[in-house]
């Protein structure tokens, strides 16, 4: 780990702050008249999502440090456990979800099979990231009424994970969508 000045840090950086890492989101840097710079940021804690502010001055440092990604595969949800294997030592990497709390929005995106990048810091993994659209298969609708279509008319669907999101009254049963991983919206349905 490094040891940066306030004034080299920069938007998408790691650090770590106060024992967490940490990414820089925002950055602001500023030159008051008589004191000295000050450097702004807004940082999001790597771990448990929460977004923090600091405020550092010019002299003041941070630690900079590495994450890393590993490609895994999926296998499968034991209870409260997420069970990957990584692709290039073939060794299982299994998630506690109890002790990674900020994973729990990530499980009903995870598809068997599917390879995932695990974002890992001190051999801990952090994070996984997700596509920003994935596709699925739509296993249930909801019945659509007639005529229920004064505006943009939309009904629940089921996907092969048990996600439930709202898409438009065409989508049927095996139909494919893509949906935002993000906002956990439909995003389109995919044309065979």
């Amino acid at each position: 780990m490094a040891v940066v000045k306030s004034s080299e840090i920069e938007k998408g950086s790691f650090l770590l702050i106060k024992g967490a890492p940490h990414i820089v989101l925002e950055r602001e840097f500023s030159k008051t008249g008589r004191g000295g710079a000050i450097v702004r940021l807004k940082l999001k804690n790597l771990k448990n999502k929460f977004v923090i502010r600091e405020t550092l001055k010019g002299a003041d440092t941070a630690e900079a440090i590495e994450i890393y990604e590993v490609s895994a595969q999926y296998l499968y949800k034991d209870k409260d456990v997420l069970v990957f294997m990584d692709l290039e030592t073939y060794d299982q990497v299994s998630l506690d979800l109890k002790e990674s709390a900020n994973l729990q929005d990530k499980v009903p995106f995870l598809q068997e099979s599917e390879i995932y990048s695990l974002v890992t810091f001190d051999n801990v993994v952090i994070d996984i990231k997700l596509a920003p659209k994935i596709a699925f298969e739509v296993v249930e609708v909801e019945a659509a009424v007639k005529g229920d279509t004064v505006t943009n008319a939309m009904k629940n669907i089921t996907l092969n994970t048990g996600l439930v999101v709202k898409a438009p009254l065409f989508i049927n049963v095996g139909d494919k969508v893509l949906i935002n991983s993000e906002t956990k919206e439909y995003a389109e349905r995919i044309k065979n």
